[in-house]
C-alpha cells in the first residue's frame, strides 16, 4: 500500500505515520541570489515531529511515539525487520 509506514500509530493503529515537515517561509521572501552567496535567512528550524496521516495525532519526537506505544521499543541500528 502506498503511504504505509513501518510502524503503527499508537492511537488508531493505522500504519500512516509520517514526518511533519515544517514550511520554509523566509522573512524576506524568495531571494535566490542571496541564498547562493549564503546571505539568506538563517536556518534555525526545530526537527520535524511525527504525525499520523489517518487520525491527525501529533508527537514532538519519535521518542514520544515509543513512550506512548505499549511494549514498543525504538528500533536499534541493527534492526532489519
Amino acid at each position: 500500500m502506498e503511504g504505509e509506514s513501518r510502524w503503527a500509530c499508537p492511537s488508531c493503529g493505522a500504519r500512516r505515520l509520517a514526518l511533519e515537515e515544517l514550511p520554509n517561509i523566509g522573512a524576506l521572501g524568495a531571494q535566490p541570489l542571496s541564498d547562493l552567496i549564503g546571505m539568506g535567512d538563517p536556518i534555525d528550524r526545530p526537527l520535524p515531529g511525527i504525525v499520523c496521516l489517518n487520525c491527525g495525532r501529533q508527537w514532538p519526537s519519535p521518542e514520544a511515539v515509543w513512550a506512548e506505544a505499549e511494549g514498543a521499543a525504538p528500533p536499534g541500528p541493527d534492526d532489519s525487520r
